[in-house]
């Protein structure tokens, strides 16, 4: 049997409250670096949205090998698998109203305690899954709960223009040029960043509301050397580990272009990198004013910008709005989402609606040659 009462004993010398997507998360640590990993992804902008429910949640962190060892031999002889992610999974058990997740396959070892909305991270060891476990969990707890109030997950990229009130989102498939082209309107139209790859809608009477999903940017070397001086990144101290050989691939010519542009071989930057690399603001929060569709391909001619047919848009829409299931984050593990899937479908299909009656366009072209049509796409972005 696990003791609880050891929790009660654990000491946190470090505390923070973090306002995201309009909950309130107040964040406890025996670990500086934990904070510090919050503040590399979440905007320091945002305050709290009197219109949403205000919630309080707690997130702890400890490093206690005892009782990480204890509740993660109570997890192996009780508990079932589940996955969070396509990568990550945990083994889940529970006992006298308590919820226990053990870090299981390829995380290094910690576990996780919640009881009504209060969640303790125990690591075995300080480690990278460990210190990341508080911000994956902020990231979980407000998907789902905003999906409970009508939120929808997209498979998007955002920026924001006029000092981060008005937003475009930016949609497509895998490989489309969403990063890309989100990159190019931070650092040569000013625009505030919101997200790179996920984003979180919820529908109100002012308009479509889109939250950050905060998450590593992913640049491909392409985007990277067409936008910023190599040399200098070369010497910049990352946050994360970049991946081996990175700067020694060849981007300069067509064919080296079309294998190197955009392989899965990326720059990843967290968005506080974003911001001192470009000088860009993070924005948690803004309205969707326009949509843009990139169809970014090397070899295929000039930037072209132009009107969407609806018939496209409806199923690029279709495919990157995640509900009720992402492929990447499922339907969720730490039971927070209270909403059938039919209800999350039906959220859909009314954020299809309403999307489609926003200013679209499609940008198709070679992505090197976007600096060259920076001041067309400003005319569009005015148009919002």
């Amino acid at each position: 049997m696990v003791s609880i009462n050891k929790l009660k004993l654990l000491k946190y010398e470090y505390s923070k409250i973090i306002y995201f997507a309009g909950f309130n998360f107040e964040v406890q640590s025996d670990s500086e670096e934990v904070i510090k990993e919050i503040d590399e992804y979440v905007s320091p902008l945002e305050v709290c949205d009197s219109k949403l429910p205000m919630n309080r949640f707690y997130v702890k962190f400890a490093i206690s090998p005892d009782i990480e060892r204890e509740i993660r031999e109570f997890c192996e002889k009780n508990g079932v698998e589940i996955t969070a992610r396509t990568d990550v999974t945990y083994l889940k058990a529970k006992t006298n109203g308590f919820v226990f997740y053990a870090s299981y396959k390829n995380l290094e070892p910690f576990v996780i305690v919640v009881k009504n909305k209060t969640f303790v991270i125990i690591g075995a060891d300080k480690t990278i899954a460990s210190i990341r476990a508080p911000l994956r969990i902020i990231r979980e707890v407000s998907l789902r709960q905003l999906e409970n109030q009508g939120g929808c997950f997209v498979h998007s990229a955002a920026v924001a223009f006029n000092n981060g009130q008005d937003a475009f989102l930016i949609t497509g498939d895998g490989g489309a040029g969403k990063s890309t082209l989100m990159w190019y309107l931070v650092k040569y139209l000013g625009a505030d960043f919101i997200t790179n790859d996920r984003a979180i809608t919820l529908q109100s009477k002012d308009g479509i509301s889109i939250y950050g999903w905060p998450m590593c940017l992913r640049l491909g070397l392409g985007t990277v050397n067409a936008t910023m001086d190599i040399n200098k990144l070369r010497n910049y101290t990352f946050h994360r580990p970049q991946v081996k050989g990175l700067w020694n691939q060849q981007v300069e010519d067509n064919e080296n272009a079309k294998l190197n542009w955009g392989n899965d071989d990326k720059l990843e930057i967290t968005p506080k990198e974003a911001c001192d690399i470009t000088g860009t603001t993070i924005r948690s929060k803004s309205l969707v004013k326009g949509l843009f569709f990139p169809r970014l391909q090397i070899g295929s001619g000039k930037i072209r910008i132009s009107p969407i047919e609806d018939t496209q848009v409806v199923r690029i829409l279709n495919d990157n709005l995640r509900e009720p299931v992402d492929e990447d984050y499922g339907r969720g593990w730490l039971d927070q989402r209270t909403v059938e899937d039919f209800v999350l479908i039906e959220n859909k299909t009314k954020l299809m609606r309403n999307l489609m009656k926003l200013p679209r366009w499609i940008i198709q072209g070679d992505p090197r040659y976007l600096e060259n049509s920076i001041y067309e796409l400003k005319k569009y972005c005015k148009q919002i």
